[in-house]
């Protein structure tokens, strides 16, 4: 039997980030097998029997974890060229967001093969590895793209998205699925209330997670407290394209709207829990909030896919008061110039740099974990955690750390220690 002290790995670096406790100066990574077994000064780790790797002008950190991709619209990369009006300070105004689904439907209705589909997926995923990222929520409406994830070196976790907007589409879709499939809903405005709560209890059956999209626009909270706006006039023109709103059917008799928040909607339906996921969550008020804390519910931002379509900015202030932390997701080539965390950490200090950057960082790691619930193998540098251990290039004071993690963005050089 082979002693442990024979394959032991001590990394070394001027300073080591556990995430969940302060960095650590002259830090030590103690590794066996792929799994930490100690975090602390080197001078408290270093055994002869060890091998020391000295990483010089560098920060260990945990790998990064996304929480919310579409890698099967990778082949859609550039879709969007709308001039934000949020760069201009307009963040109120999403009057483009149902013109930007119109032409994704458009393109996505276009003849693609399957393996033009899952080789740009793959390629994607192989440029977040480069990036850090050891996992990635993905969401795809194709079965086939969860083998986009299958050999490679970040890990997929992968969740099938269904949408239908009448009692009658959805159950018929409910009745094709296998029983081990795992699903989620795609939104509050495409999916009926049937799916939405089918979908859920089939999640909870599954012991899955449950992501959906949530108050992105501000088109899509009125939409469901008013039942007007332009999301309205969207969902009445894909009913008449597919046949499915008769002549002098309106859309309330196949889609009542709620008449309330996002948050509210899924607390009624009973869906909201510690294992609901709300990505985006743009447009929520204080109270709903208070609801997704209550319930210990989970939120993925996207701030640069936000950026981009011109929805708005999350109010992180509020969920961090709340004590929400939040996981960060890229979302998908259509909707975001790149897939990459690092940049995804800038937008969002620089949409709230009143938000502590150690915060941010915390998102993109630990965050990102527990709202995957992998927490207890990713996301810190603890005894115990995978050894996905990352060295990212840095040459300054311990005060520097984080606001370098953070706002360094696409220029970040990143390496591989561990978990390659």
């Amino acid at each position: 039997m082979t002693s442990i002290s024979t394959n032991l790995t001590l990394y070394r670096a001027p300073f080591v980030v556990p995430v969940t406790s302060a960095p650590i100066a002259d830090g030590g990574v103690m590794v066996h097998n792929g799994r930490i077994l100690a975090v602390d000064r080197f001078t408290r780790l270093r055994r002869e029997s060890a091998r020391v790797v000295d990483v010089e002008n560098a920060l260990l950190t945990p790998a990064l974890i996304n929480c919310h991709a579409h890698l099967e619209l990778s082949y859609l990369e550039g879709l969007t060229t709308i001039e934000s009006a949020y760069l201009r300070g307009d963040i109120d105004s999403s009057a483009n967001f149902t013109d930007w689904i119109r032409t994704l439907l458009v393109k996505r209705g276009q003849s693609v093969p399957l393996e033009s589909i899952v080789v740009t997926g793959r390629r994607a995923l192989a440029q977040q590895y480069k990036r850090g990222v050891a996992l990635v929520a993905d969401i795809g409406n194709l079965a086939e793209s969860r083998d986009i994830s299958c050999g490679m070196s970040a890990e997929g976790l992968f969740y099938r998205e269904l949408l239908a907007v009448t009692a009658k589409a959805a159950e018929t879709l409910l009745s094709t699925l296998s029983d081990d499939e795992q699903c989620t809903a795609h939104s509050l405005y495409s999916c009926h209330p049937i799916l939405l709560k089918a979908l859920k209890n089939r999640s909870r059956r599954l012991g899955g997670l449950f992501p959906v999209h949530v108050a992105e626009s501000i088109d899509e909270v009125t939409f469901l407290r008013t039942g007007t706006g332009p999301f309205r006039d969207f969902l009445i023109e894909r009913l008449r394209l597919t046949g499915s709103l008769a002549d002098g059917q309106g859309l309330d008799d196949l889609l009542p709207h709620p008449g309330c928040g996002a948050v509210e909607y899924l607390q009624s339906l009973g869906v909201l829990d510690e294992r609901t996921i709300c990505v985006h969550a743009v447009h929520l008020s204080e109270q709903e909030i208070e609801l997704l804390a209550k319930n210990r519910a989970k939120v993925c931002l996207c701030p640069a896919s936000n950026r981009k379509l011109n929805v708005g900015r999350a109010q992180v202030p509020l969920l961090l008061k709340h004590k929400i932390m939040p996981g960060l997701g890229t979302d998908s080539l259509a909707s975001n110039d790149c897939l990459d965390l690092w940049l995804e950490m800038k937008v969002l200090q620089n949409d709230h740099p009143e938000v502590n950057p150690e915060q941010i960082f915390t998102m993109a790691t630990f965050g990102g974990a527990s709202t995957l619930r992998v927490e207890s193998r990713l996301g810190s540098l603890v005894p115990g955690r995978d050894a996905r251990l990352l060295a990212i290039d840095f040459s300054g004071q311990q005060s520097e750390i984080f606001p370098s993690l953070v706002n360094t963005g696409a220029a970040q050089k990143v390496t591989w220690l561990e978990g390659v």
